[in-house]
């Protein structure tokens, strides 16, 4: 996908060229600080989405807009705002406007959102819906997990079940939780955010690509270490083929504070499992 990032901020074009670079099937960012600039792109590239500033000095935005519905292959148009009167953003939709995201608060669920508009959406489902559908997911992700004081007020298991809640009234998917063991009380805050955090991000992975209808989140404790499972029923894969593309990162940067370790398996047509194991010695 080629991307284009409009914004009068440097600051801001860096940050978020930071993010979207991460995202799948990027073939090019390109960057410019005003109307002149990005209309010189437009004319010189064809462009899959573009992120743009709505406060580009003399309504130079709006103009851009214009441009941009002209086109007859017109990318998919990201608005970049501070919050914005209802009567602004219906004139933003009327020129073309697509999406509307906080370009402070947002930033998180940029790479995501980018990764939406790459793939095919379902044959039932518009992708501006399955955008929308992303981004309240994500959006309420990030939410339940900026900071470890609501395993203090909530628990880290009711927090699971709540996010599982949300999800499955927004994808038709079903989401269990199952606990062995597992003394909450006994665990600091900063190891339940981290197990929280590896959930999140398996969730995102199995919204993205697993075309699963049921999920099963397993925590439990043994002797010597505490267990985090999930697991699946979605297309699955050939794990040996296929390890380079498994989107292990994050979850290795989470469990390698407390030596955890993380596996994945995968059989075509059986699903994926995902654990990580804590070690109770570097915990207690």
């Amino acid at each position: 996908m080629q991307i284009l990032i409009v914004d009068s901020s440097f600051g801001i074009i860096e940050r978020l060229e930071k993010i979207i670079s991460s995202a799948e099937n990027i073939t090019g960012i390109h960057k410019a600080a005003s109307y002149s600039e990005a209309n010189k792109l437009f004319k010189e590239n064809k462009y899959d989405a573009v992120l743009l500033d709505i406060a580009l000095p003399g309504n130079e935005s709006s103009k851009l807009l214009k441009e941009m519905k002209t086109i007859s292959r017109k990318p998919y148009v990201i608005i970049l705002s501070t919050p914005i009167d209802n009567y602004s953003e219906e004139e933003c939709k009327f020129l073309g406007a697509d999406f509307f995201f906080d370009k402070y608060s947002d930033f998180q669920i940029m790479r995501q959102i980018i990764e939406s508009i790459g793939q095919p959406a379902e044959k039932s489902i518009s992708r501006s819906i399955e955008i929308s559908r992303t981004t309240a997911i994500i959006r309420n992700l990030n939410q339940q997990g900026i900071t470890s004081g609501i395993f203090k007020n909530r628990g880290l298991c009711r927090t699971i079940m709540n996010v599982a809640g949300d999800t499955m009234k927004v994808y038709l998917i079903k989401i269990f939780l199952e606990v062995q063991g597992f003394r909450e009380p006994a665990v600091s805050n900063n190891l339940k955010l981290s197990v929280f955090n590896i959930v999140q991000e398996q969730l995102n992975n199995i919204l993205k690509h697993a075309k699963a209808t049921e999920v099963t989140i397993s925590l439990s404790q043994l002797k010597h270490s505490i267990a985090l499972s999930i697991s699946d029923n979605g297309a699955g894969f050939d794990s040996s083929e296929k390890q380079e593309e498994i989107e292990l990162d994050n979850i290795k940067i989470v469990a390698a504070p407390y030596n955890g370790t993380v596996e994945f398996a995968s059989q075509p047509g059986r699903g994926c499992i995902l654990t990580v194991t804590f070690p109770l010695a570097h915990l207690l």
